[in-house]
């Protein structure tokens, strides 16, 4: 049995390892306990975007007519694969419930003001930790290639001006003049001047490293199996060669949270959701700023020597197959927006799983049934954009202090 700790996280990404820094710098002694090794899951090859202008959820009105049609074209950035599963079933009912106008403003306020938060404590920690991971604050660019698609997108940036994000407006020749790599003959996009980016691999791996320096510890190659519960606490968590004891817990173990569910007497809302990026090396005409496009859903984002391109959404379960018609989607998608050249031969091609809550916010505080347990999963798409605050925001709950943001709107109990 290993020796007790303030503090246990379960899962190393970037969720999890924000948490432990946090808890960290609070004076607690954490222990990281990951399955695999840090940034081992989705955190590594992502789009690396920090999206405050990215607030509306899947969740919003129309959502499930678009699914429909989407899951008709197999390189679509949406699918749902037909599955007997009661906890996909009851994932999609409360996807419906939250698919309405209300619920998706009510959902961006809260992401938005929870990423404003995040943005600040990214800078803080560049400053006071001296770390570089390719931070980056250029902006953004959602590019329209269809005037219906200009359309959709100036209206969600009314809905995000209401909430104190700033944008321009770009017509088509505006958008060359932003960003000379766009095709020519696109009808506009908007810029947005708060959004940044990184290198995700490098922030979670640095901050990880200055955890460690910090006096923190992480053991890899540690798969958590459940948790030893009496009296409605937990004083342990299993692996199958020890037990883990803390006076606290945190599971963010991304997609695989929910498999904690009936050892913890609570459904825990989560869906794996498959996202693929492809990176290549920076042509020489590359785009600089980060370009998200629109009516493909694929974001763009320079990385020094490397370009990424992100996108697609698989509702599949865990199913580790690479589908080559959704990375061709996504490539092809690319090359009708950006006069670039590149083969995908050349690529490295990734996959990860994405922890997707039914109505768009994360999963972050106490459950009733076990006193001493937080969780922090369901970030879908925005994990690298909102795990600083989420780290912040989880030492103050632990720490009984009073919190930065409020948070209620993200209780596991809104699914009770």
């Amino acid at each position: 049995m290993s020796s007790n700790q303030d503090v246990i996280v379960v899962g190393g990404g970037v969720i999890g390892v924000c948490v432990a820094y946090y808890l960290r710098k609070s004076g607690r002694s954490v222990t990281i306990l990951e399955r695999d090794h840090i940034c081992s899951g989705s955190s590594y090859g992502n789009g690396g975007l920090i999206l405050p202008s990215h607030s509306s959820p899947l969740s919003v009105p129309g959502a499930i007519l678009k699914g429909l049609t989407f899951m008709l074209d197999p390189s679509s950035p949406f699918y749902i694969k037909p599955r007997l599963s009661i906890d996909l079933f009851l994932w999609l009912l409360r996807f419906m419930s939250a698919s309405n106008y209300q619920s998706m403003r009510s959902t961006m306020s809260v992401i938005t003001n929870m990423a404003s938060v995040s943005r600040v404590l990214y800078e803080e920690i560049i400053s006071g930790e001296s770390l570089d991971f390719g931070f980056e604050r250029s902006g953004q660019i959602n590019l329209a290639s269809t005037p219906e698609g200009f359309e959709e997108i100036l209206l969600e940036a009314e809905l995000l001006a209401e909430e104190g994000l700033s944008y321009d407006i770009l017509d088509g020749e505006d958008v060359i003049i932003k960003e000379p790599a766009i095709i020519p003959g696109m009808p506009g996009g908007i810029f947005f001047h708060d959004d940044s980016h990184l290198v995700p691999n490098q922030f979670v791996e640095k901050l990880a490293s200055r955890f460690i320096e910090l006096g923190g510890t992480i053991e890899t190659n540690v798969e958590i199996l459940g948790f030893e519960i009496d009296n409605h606490r937990v004083f342990a968590a299993r692996s199958p060669q020890d037990l883990y004891k803390a006076n606290d817990f945190v599971l963010a173990a991304g997609s695989w949270t929910s498999n904690f569910s009936k050892n913890l007497n609570a459904r825990v809302p989560i869906q794996p959701a498959k996202g693929y990026s492809i990176t290549i090396d920076m042509p020489e005409n590359g785009p600089q700023i980060p370009i998200m496009l629109a009516d493909a859903k694929v974001g763009i984002t320079p990385m020094g020597s490397k370009l990424r391109f992100a996108g697609t959404l698989e509702l599949s379960g865990f199913d580790s197959n690479i589908s080559m018609k959704r990375v061709q989607g996504i490539s092809d998608a690319v090359r009708e927006h950006l006069n670039i050249d590149f083969s995908l031969d050349d690529a490295e091609i990734w996959y990860g799983m994405r922890p997707m809550s039914p109505d768009g916010l994360p999963i972050v505080g106490r459950f009733d049934q076990v006193a001493n347990l937080i969780l922090a999963s369901g970030h879908s798409t925005l994990g690298m954009t909102l795990g600083p605050a989420t780290g912040q925001l989880v030492s103050e709950l632990i720490g009984c202090d009073q919190t930065t943001i409020d948070p209620k709107p993200f209780s596991p109990m809104r699914f009770k």
